[in-house]
């Protein structure tokens, strides 16, 4: 049964507080399963009102605090970049089928909405991992209250996770343009690649979009070399062209003599205000660049 509503409503039934056009549901009459809160997140924001749109509104470094029991759960996850974390919307309605979002025009149904109102208000969010210590997590990319409760964590690998086939494209082409503005072209440039989409290992470097970066570069003629303190030998990999296999990472210091530089993930052990100073020209797909305040005009975004 569906119950439409006309306005916000009045306290007392579960059509209080809908906006116009909103349709609540009534909700089962029990659950059909159970789970378990698995720790709390700590960030600034104390209302829904304080808290970012999303997730890359903010770089608040907040806090994952993993109840102890499950603290033996996170070994191995420090060599990762990213992580997934699941969390409950605990402050959330959950009967609502159809919405009025502030920044639509018209009503979106729920499944279509990242919306926290939804019948199991679960919310994820990539992201990037600080530093762990003992059961907590220091990471950024968090937009939720303070005190949510935490569901799960899950390793965030770009190469498998991300599903983007255009972007090496796209950024191939921003680099051919922004070659061109200094009169020069991508065939015979000196390309260095920075870095691997990957774990924070030296011995697991997973297939990326920088493997196609490296192809389409070579295609047009570029001299391709790559830098990443975590992968300093390329491994096999599934369809992996044999030239690969030869290639190892350059010290970054051989970015002054590159005649561009292509920032394909973010470390936080590079200083990117150095990386820019040295080098000729940047190609930012992370906006990893986003601090550096001299030279900016050799930074162009992709």
């Amino acid at each position: 049964m569906t119950k439409p509503a006309k306005n916000a409503g009045s306290s007392g039934d579960h059509r209080s507080g809908l906006r116009e056009g909103e349709i609540a549901v009534e909700l089962p009459a029990k659950f059909d399963a159970s789970l378990y809160f698995i720790g709390r997140i700590r960030t600034p924001w104390k209302t829904r009102d304080e808290c970012p749109k999303n997730s890359r509104e903010s770089e608040e470094v907040c806090t994952i605090e993993l109840d102890s029991r499950w603290a033996a759960g996170l070994q191995g996850l420090e060599t990762v970049s990213h992580v997934l974390v699941l969390y409950w919307m605990d402050k959330a309605r959950r009967d609502l089928v159809l919405q009025s979002p502030r920044h639509y025009a018209e009503q979106r149904g729920t499944f279509a909405l990242r919306s926290p109102v939804r019948p199991n208000p679960i919310a994820a969010a990539v992201t990037r991992l600080k530093r762990i210590e003992g059961n907590r997590l220091f990471v950024v990319g968090l937009d939720c209250m303070d005190g949510t409760p935490l569901l799960d964590l899950k390793p965030y690998f770009a190469s498998t996770d991300s599903i983007n086939w255009q972007m090496p494209h796209h950024v191939v082409e921003r680099t051919m343009d922004a070659l061109n503005l200094q009169g020069k072209a991508l065939k015979g440039a000196k390309v260095l690649i920075l870095a691997w989409p990957t774990r924070r290992t030296s011995t697991i470097c997973r297939e990326s979009p920088s493997i196609r970066l490296i192809e389409l570069f070579r295609e047009r003629g570029a001299q391709v070399s790559y830098h990443d303190p975590y992968c300093p030998k390329m491994k096999e990999m599934r369809h992996q062209p044999k030239y690969m296999l030869e290639m190892e990472s350059v010290p970054l210091e051989t970015a002054k003599e590159a005649d561009v530089v292509v920032i394909a993930t973010d470390h936080d052990c590079i200083d990117y205000q150095q990386l820019v100073r040295d080098a000729k020209l940047v190609i930012d797909t992370r906006n990893a660049t986003r601090n550096v305040t001299f030279g900016r005009d050799k930074v162009h975004t992709a």
